[in-house]
């Protein structure tokens, strides 16, 4: 970890932060596993509900994907407005499917909601830190 003039404290802090932050980057890809999995069990192969839903996975695997590497990457201010932009778009999407089915405490759309928004927050966290750390590089104190 690059020395900010943190204390060993607020170094462990980090490090569960970064640690929080990327397990839910992996509960996006487990729920996006559960969404290819229900698509498989609950829609008719090849039907245009199946391609759309296959589709929405997919998206969904790659956002918690992007959202793992941006934890590991605290200085890329771009990866984090993408994954701030995306999330928060699949976390809108999620919620529309609640509406839709009329339920949006239902466990599916619900926990793609919650887990997103907590990622977003994580982006918007990494774009903060990202602007704060170029200044601190700039001022010499990096």
């Amino acid at each position: 970890m690059r020395d900010l003039g943190l204390t060993k404290l607020e170094q462990r802090g980090d490090t569960m932060v970064k640690t929080l932050d990327r397990i839910f980057g992996y509960l996006l890809v487990l729920a996006a596993a559960g969404h290819t999995g229900g698509t498989f069990l609950w829609t008719q192969w090849m039907s245009g509900i199946f391609i759309w839903s296959m589709g929405s996975a997919l998206a969904a695997a790659l956002l918690g994907v992007l959202n793992i590497v941006r934890a590991g990457r605290p200085d890329d201010k771009t990866l984090a407005v993408i994954t701030l932009i995306g999330t928060g778009g699949w976390a809108l999407v999620a919620l529309a499917f609640g509406v839709s089915i009329g339920n949006v405490f239902d466990p599916r759309p619900l926990m793609h909601v919650m887990v997103s928004i907590v990622l977003v927050i994580f982006s918007a966290r990494t774009i903060w830190q990202a602007g704060h750390n170029v200044g601190h590089q700039v001022l010499g104190k990096a």
